[in-house]
């Protein structure tokens, strides 16, 4: 199998000859954002919110985008083409590049890395997992500016590993008064007394463009749905619990702790949402 073709700075080429600088303000200070877009049946899916919300973030730490929204648009869609994903999607980071020195003061005249690559991958989560996957909840350690879409992951993936070591598909974040806020990768739903909520889109959850999606088809569902925080014991006897993601789309989950969310299996209305999900990818 070939190796895929990247895009650095610019330029397309081998990922095994894709290099940054040591000194990158990417690498030793975490300055980076970045985004995932899907790419579904070869066509980028909401491809405008993702550029937004990118830019939004590059704002946020003082990066200017050093791209327009056509010139965005155009690397993801040379490398749909150049690395021929169908089902998948493509990752792109933008850090503030390299300075002359190691300085925690930002360099007057910033040159940023922009790096971006393409991945097929497997079916989405809720086509590999019909039945539901365990998830773990673990503290949220994160610091306070969790809606801008930085590099700087480890408390996510340290969470991430947590539940591997558990046997878990997901770890939950949960704030010390018991607030349950979102996923280390993904957004969390339940149905509570019928009505489908969510942590309001703040700064301690990531603004996530499925989690817009899922409440757009319920919305027009006729749904009934809040941006309301809950609470862990709240978010155990619900009648159904989900996650919502750009790599799983939306997966229901089975367990949490151990626990049976409902009956163990995806709910009614995660399962319409799925059915309103799939439609909306098309």
């Amino acid at each position: 199998m070939p190796e895929p073709t990247v895009y650095l700075n610019g330029h397309y080429v081998n990922i095994a000859d894709a290099k940054v600088s040591i000194l990158d303000r990417g690498l030793l200070f975490g300055e980076a954002i970045y985004e995932v877009v899907r790419v579904h049946k070869g066509r980028l899916f909401r491809l405008d919110e993702h550029y937004r919300r990118m830019c939004c973030g590059l704002k946020a730490i003082r990066i200017r985008p050093p791209f327009t929204p056509r010139g965005y648009a155009r690397i993801f869609e040379e490398l749909t083409a150049r690395n021929g994903v169908r089902c998948g999607y493509i990752y792109m980071q933008v850090t503030r590049g390299a300075a002359p020195e190691r300085d925690h003061r930002l360099p007057q005249t910033p040159s940023p890395t922009v790096f971006a690559w393409a991945r097929q991958t497997p079916m989405p989560g809720w086509v590999r997992f019909p039945n539901g996957v365990a998830t773990v909840s673990v503290p949220d350690p994160r610091w306070q500016r969790c809606d801008i879409k930085t590099t700087m992951l480890l408390a996510n993936t340290l969470a991430k590993q947590h539940a591997a070591d558990a046997g878990a598909f997901e770890a939950i974040f949960v704030a010390e008064d018991g607030t349950v806020r979102e996923g280390s990768s993904t957004s969390v739903f339940a149905v509570l007394n019928g009505v489908l909520r969510t942590h309001p889109a703040n700064h301690r959850i990531l603004p996530s463009i499925t989690r817009t999606l899922v409440l757009e088809a319920a919305r027009e569902a006729g749904i009934g749905h809040r941006e309301e925080a809950f609470s862990y014991e709240e978010m155990l006897d619900a009648a159904e619990v989900f996650l919502a993601s750009t790599t799983c789309d939306v997966c229901p989950i089975a367990t949490i702790d151990g626990h049976k969310i409902g009956k163990g299996v995806p709910g009614p209305m995660t399962k319409k949402l799925l059915r309103l999900f799939a439609k909306k990818l098309g």
